[in-house]
């Protein structure tokens, strides 16, 4: 069950740091610290509203799953924006 939760919960947060990262285009601990926001409101709500369990490893498993997702995107933009045809994500000229 454990080796459950964890994949599923990194894997489930992979998507979410990419396009945080994509999207927002700030420094990679900005988009972090946003992940982790939002991991922390799933959990909040699950304490509040009686859903599910809540527990500290599902936020520290969600962002390491946000996290990589945010070095995914570098690597993308490292490989794939270099030739311009798709946006810039350079966090320098971000605003």
């Amino acid at each position: 069950m454990f080796a459950i939760s964890l994949g599923g919960n990194i894997l489930l947060f992979i998507p979410l740091g990419f396009f945080l990262k994509y999207f927002i285009w700030k420094e990679h601990i900005i988009v972090l610290l946003y992940a982790c926001a939002i991991s922390v409101s799933i959990e909040l709500c699950q304490l509040i509203f009686h859903l599910g369990v809540c527990d500290i490893d599902d936020v520290i498993l969600n962002s390491v799953g946000a996290f990589t997702g945010i070095l995914f995107c570098g690597l993308v933009h490292k490989r794939y924006w270099k030739d311009k045809r798709l946006p810039n994500l350079d966090c320098k000229n971000s605003i």
